[in-house]
């Protein structure tokens, strides 16, 4: 038994089969399907763009100093209003501003 490999134009030929549309994708397009075309073209680009700026406004409200507070983290600042970042910045006496989610607290 003979083995041919088959050549480019064997499958190319199986390739180039004439495509055959249905009766209603050859009709020219109406005015009327062009604009629902349109319109659900748009709709679908509204949607994609409602569910980025969904996404973006997520991602700012997770780094949002008032989301910060609200899982249980405090903002100490000094009577000018300095943050305290580090314990060595207060010393015995002075006076803290504290705020937390629910507002604030001076001692």
């Amino acid at each position: 038994m003979k083995r041919t490999a088959l050549g480019a134009g064997a499958a190319a030929g199986q390739l180039a089969r004439p495509y055959h549309r249905s009766a209603a994708a050859r009709r020219p397009a109406t005015p009327g399907d062009l604009q629902a075309r349109a319109a659900a073209a748009l709709g679908y680009r509204v949607s994609l763009r409602r569910e980025r700026w969904r996404g973006l406004a997520q991602a700012l409200n997770s780094v949002s100093p008032l989301a910060v507070l609200a899982r249980g983290y405090a903002v100490v600042t000094l009577a000018d209003g300095t943050v305290v970042r580090r314990a060595g910045q207060v010393a015995g006496r002075d006076e803290l501003r504290v705020r937390v989610s629910e507002g604030n607290s001076e001692r």
